[in-house]
């Protein structure tokens, strides 16, 4: 009862992409755990078979200005 279990699921994906809208879900996810005292130990687990997570696509790389680049890097690091 006191492990936290997380797990990343891009649902229609292949893969789990570190994105805005994956990093909004951590976030969430990590923010309702610091609300409560209820567990001790938090698993970030995939439900891919064929890998953890991946970087931003590359299609969205390419759409994205400097800035995105930055707010990505920001909410990454919070």
């Amino acid at each position: 009862d006191d492990v936290l279990v997380l797990t990343l699921d891009r649902q229609q994906s292949p893969a789990n992409v570190l994105d805005p809208e994956l990093l909004t879900a951590l976030e969430h996810g990590i923010a309702a755990l610091e609300e409560s005292d209820r567990h001790r130990l938090v698993l970030l687990v995939s439900a891919k078979a064929s890998g953890f997570c991946h970087g931003p696509s590359p299609a969205l790389l390419a759409s994205w200005k400097t800035a995105d680049y930055r707010a990505w890097v920001e909410q990454g690091q919070r």
